[in-house]
């Protein structure tokens, strides 16, 4: 018994020490709440600057707006779970080509890192992508939403409002389709 005992105080007292540590990493700048994994938002998309459009694009969110819906998604080829995205981005890009929605994926890399990466993915990365102009569009995005890391998406509905964003693996499904459904 007192062996037992003492594994449940140590676990015990391990967690209240691991619990705030934890919580105080996964907090949002300036707030004492854990930071949302994905959040429905109503936030003007900014511009996209490119410096090199690497598959499909040239893309213009703005000479799209009341015609399209564009998933932008953050990513780098140095990133396991961005690459791990790519099968599932590439299925819904598929699932929605004839619901007007566009998936643009766009890497803070130079192209000739993307572009090889890219080209060795084939069809396994059916969907727009981009190379970031010196991080601008990165920047734009990552920051002005909060953003802690990648892979992370936004959808862009036809008003040009950012109206979700989080991980892609976690939600965009749903709200695409909830999405292309609603009339906008």
């Amino acid at each position: 018994m007192g062996q037992s005992f003492f594994r449940i105080a140590l676990a015990v007292v391990v967690l209240a020490i691991a619990l705030p540590l934890v919580l105080s990493m996964t907090a949002g700048k300036g707030s004492s709440q854990p930071r949302p994994v994905a959040a429905e938002l109503t936030w003007p998309a900014p511009e996209l600057q490119v410096a090199q459009w690497i598959k499909g694009g040239p893309v213009d969110i703005v000479e799209g707006e009341g015609k399209k819906i564009y998933v932008i998604e953050f990513w780098a080829t140095y990133c396991p779970p961005c690459r791990e995205s790519i099968p599932h981005l590439s299925k819904l890009q598929q699932q929605y080509r004839d619901k007007d929605v566009i998936i643009i994926g766009i890497s803070p890399e130079q192209p000739n890192v993307v572009r090889p990466f890219v080209e060795k993915m084939g069809s396994q990365m059916e969907y727009v992508v981009a190379v970031d102009k010196k991080k601008r569009t990165s920047l734009a995005y990552l920051d002005g939403l909060g953003a802690e890391g990648i892979p992370y998406a936004c959808i862009v509905d036809k008003k040009g409002i950012i109206v979700w964003a989080g991980h892609p693996m976690l939600g965009l499904d749903m709200m695409l389709e909830r999405y292309t459904r609603e009339p906008q």
